[in-house]
């Protein structure tokens, strides 16, 4: 069985020192299965480097789409779906400049929704 983690997934979407060699895994092995938060750790990987002014957001929503189709050709693990929907949301919020950590505000509230809702496990 081959487990693709977000170390292994974002080398197949941009270009990065270890392309090659993922791609020719990718092709012996295949993708069999992906855990849920590696999609969103690559989302990370990819938001950071539009803010870092190192791609586009263009070039971001294209490997975003290139990303879900590697996702699709394998099983994966999933989340409980709330916990990924506000995952992924909350690294599209704002951060203001020099700032670490979540975004201000991000403990309280998302959206209209509390964030410390518990959430079904």
């Amino acid at each position: 069985m081959s487990y693709w983690d977000s170390s292994a997934l974002l080398p197949l979407i941009v270009q990065e020192p270890a392309s090659p060699v993922v791609r020719q895994v990718l092709e012996v092995r295949g993708m069999r299965t992906v855990w849920w938060a590696s999609l969103v750790e690559c989302h990370s990987a990819l938001e950071r480097r539009v803010r870092a002014g190192e791609m586009s957001f263009t070039d971001k929503r294209q490997a975003e789409q290139i990303l879900r189709r590697l996702a699709a050709g394998g099983g994966e693990v999933q989340p409980v779906p709330l916990v990924r929907e506000r995952a992924v949301r909350l690294l599209d919020l704002p951060r203001s400049a020099g700032r670490r950590g979540p975004p201000v505000g991000s403990r309280s509230r998302l959206g209209n929704k509390l964030l410390d809702t518990p959430c079904p496990l």
